[in-house]
């Protein structure tokens, strides 16, 4: 509730988001596999905005703990779970890049 209060934009954004059946926007959670394109590359090289239009908010690293902000020069690896937000279009684009 002190959030609603405090950020409003914020909260009518995300219920827009969610609830409305004409804001294509979603966030999902990718797993980095073997035959992945990103493996092994910087987030900087890869230019996943540029390429799909979404955008990455985090990355979990097996046991390490969720990061709050992905540095350009962080390498992907096999395993890495990646979250990202973006367009249907552009969440398709993303997922060819995982999957390879």
């Amino acid at each position: 509730m002190g959030m609603a209060i405090l950020k409003p934009t914020v909260i009518e954004f995300l219920d827009l988001a969610v609830h409305s059946a004409d804001f294509d926007l979603s966030v999902e959670q990718y797993e980095i596999g073997d035959s992945s394109v990103l493996v092994g590359r910087t987030l900087k090289e890869i230019g996943i905005r540029e390429r799909t239009g979404a955008t990455l908010l985090t990355v979990k690293r097996k046991a390490d703990a969720v990061m709050s902000s992905v540095h350009p020069d962080y390498v992907f690896q096999k395993g890495d779970l990646v979250v990202v937000l973006g367009s249907s279009e552009s969440l398709n684009k993303f997922s060819a890049m995982v999957s390879g």
